[in-house]
């Protein structure tokens, strides 16, 4: 999933339903650009233990970064949170969501001790 390139699971590509959660805890990863107006995107929840679905799109979006693969557990949930503050402020969750290229996940991600 990280590389983007998906030309080898396509044939095993199925799209899966999300549960019932809205944003933040469903979120996106990635999305996989099969053609200009087809491609799938692939969403966790972090309300249903770190559930990965997929939905097929008519507008993939591969630039755009995603919540990282790594990002899990109390940082994921960390994450969430900090989503939901923001979004309680007045903001769109778009505005902290669209994140760059250059965003500092490092807070959000933990090691094995936990720091």
């Amino acid at each position: 999933m990280e590389s983007g390139d998906v030309t080898d699971l396509l044939p095993f590509c199925r799209e899966c339903f999300p549960c019932s959660h809205d944003f933040p805890e469903v979120h996106r990863l990635v999305d996989f650009v099969v053609t200009p107006s087809l491609g799938y995107r692939v969403f966790r929840c972090a309300a249903c233990h770190e559930t990965i679905f997929m939905l097929k799109t008519t507008s993939p979006s591969s630039t755009e970064p995603g919540v990282p693969l790594d990002v899990t557990g109390e940082g994921l949930l960390r994450w969430v949170a900090d989503e939901r503050a923001h979004d309680d402020a007045g903001d769109t969750p778009d505005c902290h969501y669209a994140h760059h290229s250059g965003f500092d996940w490092s807070r959000y991600r933990f090691n094995a001790s936990g720091g």
